[in-house]
C-alpha cells in the first residue's frame, strides 16, 4: 500500500481546505487515509462509510486543511483519541479532536503575528499601566527626573492615578 504522504494527490491538496479540493480529488484522498486506518485498525469500511467522511471532509470540517484531515485519520487509527469502530461516527470524533488541534493552531498563530506587529503588540496607550510606563520614560528623557527618580515612582499608583483621571505630577511622588 502506497503512504498517503508520497502520494501526487496528497502532496498538491495538503496544505489545502477541505472544501477546495475537487470532490473526485477528495474522494481519492479520504479513500487514502481509510485504507491506512483499515490497516491500522484491522477492520474495513464500506462505501456509504467512505461517503459519509468525504460529504464531512467536504462540509462541516471543509475549513481543515487536507494535513489536518489526514493527521486525523492516522492518529485516530492508532487510538490516540480513544478507541471505538472504523464508522462514521469514530471518525467524526477524530475530526473534532483534529477541528480543535487546528483552531488552537490558528488561535496561536494570529497571535504570534501580532505579536510580532509593533503597532499592534506594544500598543501601550490603550492601557493606564501602559500609559503610566509612557508618562515616566518621558520624564526621565525630558530629564525632569533621574534614574534614582524613575525607579522611586510606582507605576502602579501612577497607573491608577491615570485611570482614574486625577492629576499625575512628579512633585506627587518626588518631593523636591
Amino acid at each position: 500500500m502506497e503512504n498517503y504522504e508520497n502520494s501526487p494527490t496528497y502532496q498538491r491538496w495538503a496544505s489545502e481546505q477541505g472544501k477546495q479540493v475537487p470532490l473526485t480529488e477528495l474522494r481519492t484522498l479520504i479513500a487514502i487515509f481509510m485504507a491506512d486506518a483499515e490497516i491500522n485498525m484491522g477492520s474495513t469500511a464500506d462505501e456509504k462509510t467512505l461517503d459519509r467522511c468525504i460529504w464531512h471532509a467536504g462540509n462541516k470540517y471543509g475549513h481543515l486543511p487536507i494535513a489536518y484531515i489526514a493527521s486525523g485519520y492516522a492518529r485516530g487509527s492508532m487510538g490516540d483519541f480513544g478507541t471505538g469502530r472504523l464508522t462514521p461516527n469514530t471518525i467524526k470524533k477524530w475530526m473534532d479532536q483534529v477541528n480543535e488541534e487546528y483552531l488552537r493552531d490558528e488561535t496561536k498563530a494570529k497571535l504570534e503575528q501580532a505579536l510580532k506587529n509593533p503597532g499592534v503588540a506594544m500598543d501601550l496607550h490603550k492601557y493606564p499601566a501602559g500609559k503610566a510606563i509612557i508618562k515616566k520614560v518621558a520624564w526621565l528623557n525630558s530629564g525632569a527626573i533621574t534614574s534614582e527618580e524613575y525607579d522611586q515612582i510606582p507605576l502602579k499608583e501612577l497607573a491608577r492615578r491615570i485611570a482614574a483621571g486625577e492629576p499625575a505630577e512628579i512633585a506627587d511622588f518626588i518631593p523636591r
